[in-house]
């Protein structure tokens, strides 16, 4: 919660206690206090010094003209560009499904988006588009063991034949080959 007025802080503090001990919640009295943004931790942005804290995985902090800007903490970007990196080998083994990898990434996305990280959000568009979509064109459909009796104009097969053999031997399969 932020607010200029500290006896406004103390009051609401006060009453989030009385609230959580009619719940049977206790609050941990390290972790809840009141404290000045301008105090804390110390950022070096774009040549300018910052001090601020860490809160839910984003630092918050003020700039020079009094602003509070929110961005997001540099493990939790850390985390998704390597679970990208991952997410693109189970793609390319065939364990994930690539709109399971596109609505989670959205959804981490949809997190960041509420900061001030527009520079971040491109060059994690950037990976993504790299990992995904430059390699492999998505626009036309992908032939694979699994798909590739379906795809097909003669229907599911009893035994495998001829292009599911090229497939599972790495052959790519395009829709003009089934023809």
């Amino acid at each position: 919660m932020l607010h200029h007025s500290k006896e406004h802080l103390q009051k609401c503090l006060a009453d989030l206690r009385e609230i959580c001990a009619c719940l049977g919640i206790r609050l941990n009295e390290k972790k809840t206090q009141i404290i000045k943004i301008s105090r804390g931790i110390t950022l070096r942005a774009k040549k300018k010094l910052y001090r601020g804290v860490v809160f839910l995985k984003r630092k918050v902090f003020l700039s020079n003209t009094g602003k509070v800007i929110v961005i997001p903490a540099r493990k939790g970007i850390v985390k998704e560009r390597r679970k990208l990196k991952k997410l693109k080998i189970k793609f390319d083994a065939g364990e994930r499904e690539f709109f399971d990898i596109k609505q989670s990434y959205n959804s981490w996305r949809g997190h960041i988006k509420h900061c001030n990280a527009k520079r971040t959000l491109k060059r994690m568009d950037r990976l993504f588009y790299e990992l995904f979509y430059k390699e492999t064109s998505m626009e036309e459909p992908v032939i694979t063991i699994e798909n590739i009796c379906q795809a097909c104009e003669k229907g599911p097969c009893e035994q495998p034949c001829e292009l599911w053999y090229k497939c599972l031997e790495g052959t790519i399969i395009k829709p003009e080959d089934l023809e």
